[in-house]
């Protein structure tokens, strides 16, 4: 589970972004032998930057809870 958005990058090469589920990407192109880096960036909306970024005491919309929510899993499929 995610909210808001994600960009998956494994051995720092871009496996994609997703901004609605289903959060999968296919990686198998690029995967190497041994040892794999997975990188995973979350981002929020813009609507949470500028409630979280207010000058005024008074916030007229909340920040919205966001991020990574649950397991990550590599599904291997022979």
């Amino acid at each position: 589970q995610l909210r808001d958005w994600c960009t998956l990058y494994i051995n720092n090469k871009k496996a994609g972004c997703r901004i609605f589920p289903p959060w999968e990407f296919e990686i198998t192109d690029l995967l190497i032998p041994g040892t794999n880096s997975i990188k995973l960036e979350v981002g929020h909306l813009l609507s949470n930057y500028m409630a979280a970024n207010n000058d005024n005491t008074q916030h007229i919309t909340p920040v919205e809870r966001y991020g990574l929510f649950g397991p990550v899993s590599i599904k291997i499929e022979y």
